[in-house]
């Protein structure tokens, strides 16, 4: 089985770049001549090549994505112009877990998919280290994903999401195979870089609440399109995690927010078989606790009437 290890970058300094890839080059009980490492530049960064001469086992292969076009289309960029029988995304501000993450990867034999926890940096009062859960769909390091099996259902990252666009490919890549091998060792370290997407200006990203709710509706959308019984599962669920959501984000743009959590309240009108306030609710209390532990659901019951009231206004869709 050849891997293409696929790496968007764009404003991550050379060191943090000769750190990553020298995680990569250190692995043991591995054949490089299976190994394929693509970096691929989100914008007008050149590459150092510096760092390519110092690597023993492999030499990557420098692309650039046409434009400044994000980190996800950055990686379909990867995608498309390499050759791997399986895929593995790195961020170039992190770093393989030890040398033997990706030798843990090729014991597990072939699999649509092959997930396994990573390591997240905190920093409070000291460095903290804490282990993922094993399957995280936000999150798309960490994991092998074969090519055949994206082709076959036809998942590419989205060009309307440059942001939450891990957790739009995450998402349908696990929903839609039952071929899934889970790794018990983590094999990957998310480092704490307060420049990254996701950290910077005060973590601004995460209060793109219409953003998240976008990449709820395209992830939607297309589960639509395969016919998929977790649909409304998925559907359901983002009407009880939007609740939340807000609470913890207040939106940047409340008005975009309210704008793509109507169209998703709409595809579930069509998609969708009603519920019950009652069995809403009771969705929200199984998830509140594991999710949500500092908020309550005080105000949630009438969240939820509101929300079915405008859901049975929307005309069911004849195919469903």
């Amino acid at each position: 089985m050849k891997l293409t290890v696929i790496i968007p970058w764009r404003d991550e300094s050379p060191g943090q770049l000769y750190r990553l890839l020298s995680s990569i080059d250190a692995q043991l009980e591995i054949d490089f001549a299976q190994l394929e490492v693509v970096v691929v530049a989100d914008g007008p960064a050149v590459w150092p090549q510096r760092i390519s001469v110092a690597m023993q086992h492999f030499t990557p292969i420098s692309l650039r994505s046409p434009g400044n076009v994000g980190a996800g289309l950055a990686r379909q960029y990867g995608i498309d112009h390499s050759t791997g029988d399986y895929l593995m995304f790195l961020d170039g501000d992190d770093v393989l877990q030890d040398v033997f993450a990706l030798s843990r990867f090729w014991r597990a034999g072939a699999h649509d998919l092959i997930v396994g926890p990573y390591t997240k940096e905190s920093y409070a009062s000291g460095y903290q280290y804490q282990q993922s859960d094993a399957i995280e769909s936000s999150a798309v390091y960490a994991k092998w994903y074969r090519r055949s099996y994206l082709t076959s259902i036809g998942l590419r990252f989205s060009p309307e999401l440059r942001t939450y666009e891990d957790a739009y490919f995450v998402t349908l890549a696990l929903l839609l195979t039952t071929d899934v091998a889970v790794l018990t060792q983590p094999s990957y370290v998310w480092l704490r870089n307060m420049q990254s997407l996701g950290r910077r200006d005060h973590f601004a990203m995460a209060h793109q609440a219409d953003q998240w709710a976008k990449s709820y509706r395209l992830r939607l959308a297309f589960l639509a399109s395969h016919d998929s019984p977790d649909y409304a599962h998925q559907g359901w669920s983002y009407v009880v995690k939007a609740f939340f959501h807000i609470q913890i984000y207040t939106p940047a743009d409340v008005h975009a927010f309210l704008q793509e959590h109507r169209r998703i309240l709409t595809a579930i009108g069509q998609h969708c078989q009603p519920i019950t306030p009652a069995e809403l609710v009771a969705q929200a209390e199984r998830l509140q606790p594991k999710l949500y532990p500092t908020l309550t659901m005080n105000g949630f019951a009438k969240y939820a009437a509101d929300q079915l009231a405008i859901i049975r206004q929307v005309p069911r869709s004849e195919e469903k």
